[in-house]
């Protein structure tokens, strides 16, 4: 019996000390707790242009991947028919990155497919259409460069 009276006025006395009773205490305390939350881009390929015809100068443009981490584009043609690989190129400290690219005389219209691959695990995918018709505007050019300082040059895309 004596032992189950001691635990049980052992916790009393941790719930009094806890609560503030039982002993007076020089100074009250508070505790301040500061939180710093960190937004973290989602994976992405977005593509500029979203449209346009042999000559245009599409950009593909990717965000949240790692810092460092080196990237190359895999361009897959309409229907699967043809994939092209790009260069590596190494992602800027903000873990995005830019390259420019060109549709040419010979490439089939329609839908292709944007995959930008990370060598740390980073993937994502973004898309694009090739039309009949003209250049989109602030098209026609094969020189751009890239975001930050990593010096890529542009890339065109291989006619069949």
């Amino acid at each position: 019996m004596r032992r189950g009276w001691g635990l049980v006025g052992l916790g009393l006395l941790v719930l009094a000390a806890a609560c503030g009773g039982g002993s007076k205490s020089k100074a009250d305390t508070t505790t301040t707790v500061r939180s710093t939350s960190t937004t973290v881009a989602p994976l992405s390929v977005t593509v500029t242009p979203t449209s346009g015809g042999v000559g245009t100068v599409f950009t593909f443009k990717l965000q949240g991947f790692e810092s460092g981490e080196h990237v190359h584009f895999e361009v897959v043609f309409p229907n699967n028919s043809r994939t092209f690989v790009g260069q590596s190129h190494p992602v800027n400290a903000d873990g995005t990155y830019a390259a420019p690219y060109t549709a040419s005389k010979g490439n089939p219209t329609g839908t292709y497919t944007v995959k930008a691959i990370g060598d740390q695990g980073s993937t994502a995918e973004g898309s694009f259409e090739l039309t009949s018709g003209a250049p989109a505007s602030g098209g026609g050019s094969t020189t751009s460069t890239t975001s930050g300082s990593s010096g890529g040059t542009g890339e065109t895309l291989p006619g069949d």
